[in-house]
């Protein structure tokens, strides 16, 4: 099962964790969260070296600043609005989870 999420708004640098997974008649206090593993994600777009803002970033909990990728020139993990190196525009950004077995989801909490 993939989950995917839309980032409608072109600014938005949603950093994700976990997804907190509640199935059709369970309570919140019901759900279970699911951790996704590095290399289980992907994205519509990244930027590695010297920025290092790659897709396993939204999981292994490093975060968009911080040692690993403080020179985040435009302030987002997105290429919504290019790059200061010449990077093209992703006027759709998405990510997309493998969560590694089939679930029943009914609602999915983003939490940085």
């Amino acid at each position: 099962m993939k989950a995917d999420i839309k980032m409608p708004h072109k600014r938005r640098a949603a950093l994700l964790a976990n997804l907190l997974i509640a199935g059709a008649a369970a309570s919140v206090s019901d759900a279970a969260i699911i951790s996704i593993a590095p290399g289980n994600v992907s994205s519509s777009s990244e930027i590695g070296a010297p920025f290092d803002r790659i897709n396993d970033h939204l999981v292994d909990g490093s975060g968009l600043v911080g040692e690993g990728h403080d020179g985040t020139p435009d302030g987002t993990m997105w290429l919504s609005e290019g790059t200061c190196c010449g990077g093209s525009q992703d006027f759709d950004p998405w990510v997309q989870f493998d969560l590694g077995e089939t679930y029943s989801i009914t609602s999915i909490r983003v939490w940085n």
